[in-house]
């Protein structure tokens, strides 16, 4: 495979990337003022009407909007601004310490990877973002030399469950992050891996508890009028649709 010089490839995937992120910003900018934006909608859930899932980060913009008298959609226009920066930075230093060639070329800037989420802004700055985000800090811890396996099993301890407040679905990804474990440490006893599983007790109760007790129509029409109250917006889309499709459908 023809190699590729690492300087001019850091270079312009950091103008490719800087391309990117302003077209991002610019997107988000515009989005952060539509009325009726999936990726808006999905943030405007909370925790006013109780502990509900998805609603972590919906909570923490509603909570920094009230205390700094802003609006909603400013501070959820910050923190997605924030997430997909960060998300691009890490990128950067991920790639940027690879021996490339054409393949990982053409891996890199393939339509379906970094530039989809510019290209189809629907899914611009989701809250999945944070999902890649988390696994990315597995990746560099693992890369620490002394303590790499304590503070691995710290984050993964404590992190996991705030990501399945934010991401329910992030219990799909358990058994990945267990055999990422068990093949990085090269763990060959029962007992080592029972260990590494008690890691995911606490994630693993959160999305219990979403399933033991679903939305109830009472908590999201608290939802409703504290969000019309407080900040004048309606409850659509994945706001709504949090309530009408259940998470136990």
């Amino acid at each position: 495979m023809w190699k590729i010089n690492s300087e001019k490839f850091n270079k312009y995937f950091g103008i490719y990337l800087l391309i990117l992120g302003t077209c991002a910003i610019i997107a988000l900018y515009f989005k952060s003022s539509v009325a009726n934006d999936s990726t808006i909608s999905e943030w405007l859930i909370n925790y006013q009407g109780g502990l509900i899932r998805r609603g972590l980060l919906g909570e923490i913009s509603f909570q920094l909007a009230s205390i700094l008298d802003l609006e909603l959609r400013t501070v959820i226009f910050y923190f997605q601004t924030s997430a997909y920066l960060f998300f691009l930075f890490l990128n950067y230093i991920f790639f940027k310490s690879f021996r490339h060639n054409i393949l990982t070329l053409f891996a890199i800037f393939t339509p379906i990877f970094l530039l989809y989420p510019v290209a189809e802004i629907e899914v611009l700055a989701r809250k999945e973002i944070f999902l890649y985000i988390y696994f990315f800090g597995i990746y560099y811890i693992s890369l620490l030399s002394n303590k790499s396996e304590k503070i691995l099993n710290y984050y993964i301890l404590l992190v996991t469950p705030l990501i399945c407040m934010i991401w329910e679905l992030m219990v799909l990804f358990f058994p990945f992050i267990v055999g990422y474990l068990v093949f990085l440490r090269s763990i060959k006893s029962f007992q080592s891996f029972f260990k590494i599983c008690l890691l995911f007790i606490p994630s693993i109760l959160i999305v219990i508890y979403f399933f033991a007790f679903p939305v109830t129509k009472d908590q999201h029409l608290i939802m409703q009028e504290i969000l019309m109250t407080d900040f004048a917006e309606k409850c659509y889309m994945s706001c709504q649709l949090l309530r009408s499709r259940d998470i136990n459908s």
